[in-house]
Parts: C-alpha cells; sequence; structure tokens
C-alpha cells in the first residue's frame, strides 16, 4: 500500500495536468478566430512543453532536488537513480540500531542488488572523518570515533554522506522528522516514496525482501 507522500504528489501531478488542459480548453474556445495562428504559437511554445515534462519522474518524483557527496568526494543526485527501484538507510555513527540494520540489510543486498535494486547508505554524521572511518573495514578506533569499522556496508552499496550537514539536511528533514534511526526509506523506479517504514532488516532479513518484492513485482 502507498505511503501518504506517494497519494499528495500524485493527487498535485493530476490537479496540475487538469488546470493547464482546463486553461488551454478555455483559451481554444474564447479565442477570436483571427487569433488562430496565435493560438498554436501559445499550444507550441508553452502548453506543449509543459504538458510532456509533466510526465518526466523528476515532477512527482521524491527523489529529485536532493544530492550527496560519495566517498570520493562526488556529487551524487538521488535522480540518477530514477529508473530503479532504491533502498535507502539512514544512520549515523554511535547509533547501535544502525549497525544492527546495517548488519542485517547486506543479507538483503546480496538477494537483491542483481534484480534492479539499488542499495544508498546514508550518513547524517557532520565529521567526513567519522563517516570514512565508521565506513571502513578495520578502521582503528579512537576517541573521536569509537564505532570505526562497524558500519561497513554490503559490497556494491553506494555510501553517501550529506556533506556536513548532518540532522539539518533537507532530504534528512523530510523524511526522518523524529531524529529515529535507522531511517529505511523504499522509493520506486519513478522515485515515489513507496514505504518510510518497512521491516526492520536487522530482525527478519527476509521480511524486508518479500517485502520489496511483493512492491517491486
Amino acid at each position: 500500500m502507498y505511503d501518504k507522500p506517494l497519494i499528495y504528489n500524485v493527487m498535485k501531478l493530476e490537479l496540475t495536468k487538469r488546470f493547464i488542459f482546463t486553461a488551454l480548453i478555455l483559451f481554444v474556445l474564447l479565442a477570436p478566430e483571427r487569433a488562430l495562428s496565435q493560438q498554436q504559437v501559445v499550444f507550441k511554445d508553452i502548453f506543449k512543453p509543459l504538458v510532456s515534462s509533466l510526465n518526466t519522474p523528476e515532477i512527482i518524483g521524491a527523489l529529485a532536488g536532493y544530492t550527496f557527496t560519495d566517498t570520493l568526494g562526488n556529487q551524487v543526485r538521488l535522480s540518477d537513480f530514477l529508473g530503479k527501484w532504491v533502498m535507502v538507510d539512514l544512520w549515523y555513527s554511535g547509533c547501535g540500531g544502525c549497525i544492527t540494520a546495517n548488519e542485517g540489510m547486506r543479507t538483503v543486498h546480496d538477494s537483491l542488488s542483481k534484480q534492479g535494486v539499488v542499495f544508498l547508505s546514508i550518513s547524517v554524521d557532520r565529521e567526513r572523518e567519522k563517516w570514512m572511518a565508521s565506513i571502513t573495514h578495520g578502521a582503528q578506533k579512537s576517541s573521536l570515533n569509537p564505532w570505526a569499522g562497524m558500519y561497513v556496508p554490503a559490497k556494491g552499496t553506494i555510501t553517501l554522506y550529506t556533506s556536513g550537514s548532518g540532522h539539518d539536511n533537507e532530504f534528512r528533514r523530510a523524511y526522518v522528522p523524529k531524529n529515529i534511526y535507522p531511517k529505511l526509506l523504499l522509493f520506486d523506479d519513478k522515485g515515489l516514496l513507496i514505504s518510510e517504514n518497512p521491516p526492520r532488516p536487522d530482525e527478519t532479513p527476509m521480511d524486508l525482501i518479500k517485502f520489496i518484492r511483493r512492491h517491486k513485482d
């Protein structure tokens, strides 16, 4: 069953389409015959591109507009993953539940990564050094980060960071309003939020695998 953000996005899209088509019909009906050529120009230059743009995933995709940084310092747009299902895991160093969720997520990743599902591990740590130490196998623990090496994701997982914005990150504020971690989010191939509360993989990884397959297939 779809979550409220998905329903809201679809309703907004449909209302926008209806408004545009209603405006177009009124323009054609009320304009004088001598303005026919002008009507064609308006439709070609204004209405047609606008209507076409409404059919693109970016308009209704909840992933659109958010950018993170990967381990190499590259900017990664979440909209780049449109066309694939996306499983997002938001976490921070020091979160015990995030450690166990990450361990269970490895099983989920191994089962679904070759079936059109992309896995994103997004840290809300403010310090890049802490984040990098947490996801690096064999990293030396320190007073800054006693959790070094404890959040290593499954091989093939795309690991991202908020570039220092931490809990103030716009994506985090939109989807984790209560600061409860780990926060798992499932998006479909159109970038729409399917679930903001899927089964936790640390409890029963197979439940999450079945959940994703049920919605995806």
